[in-house]
């Protein structure tokens, strides 16, 4: 699930699925995607991966 705030930009989302499209391509980042080991992990290598 991606959350906005309500003050966020009309496309912001639509860039936050094309980065993230992007770095599934790269089968380091689906590697450390898939091996994470708790939600708050997977939180993390978003927010940073996705500068969000």
């Amino acid at each position: 699930m991606l959350t906005l705030n309500k003050h966020a930009a009309g496309d912001q989302h639509m860039r936050i699925f094309s980065r993230l499209a992007r770095r599934i391509m790269h089968e380091e980042f689906r590697n450390t995607l898939v091996n994470a080991a708790s939600a708050d992990a997977i939180a993390s290598l978003l927010q940073h991966e996705l500068e969000l």
